[in-house]
């Protein structure tokens, strides 16, 4: 399940459910990047790719460092963190 939060002008807060989008945690070592995509190697030795743009909440991350990815059913990533 996927909630979104929209904070109303006086301070309420609208919750929405989308249930048709599942969001699958992917956990593992930056790769590389080309342009649009990222390459992590999971905790199975599994080589993924992933897709960022304008709209992923995107720490600064390098190859070689552990992420931690948020990725849609469709395979957007929504956010991309570096995890210590």
């Amino acid at each position: 399940e996927v909630w979104l939060v929209h904070v109303q002008p006086k301070g309420y807060a609208a919750f929405i459910l989308f249930p048709h989008l599942k969001m699958i945690p992917l956990k593992g070592t930056l790769m590389r990047t080309e342009g649009e995509y990222y390459y992590i190697k999971d905790n199975d030795g599994k080589e993924q790719k992933i897709h960022v743009d304008k709209s992923t909440k995107l720490d600064k991350v390098l190859p070689g460092d552990m992420v931690k990815a948020y990725v849609t059913d469709q395979g957007h990533t929504t956010t991309l963190e570096r995890v210590n």
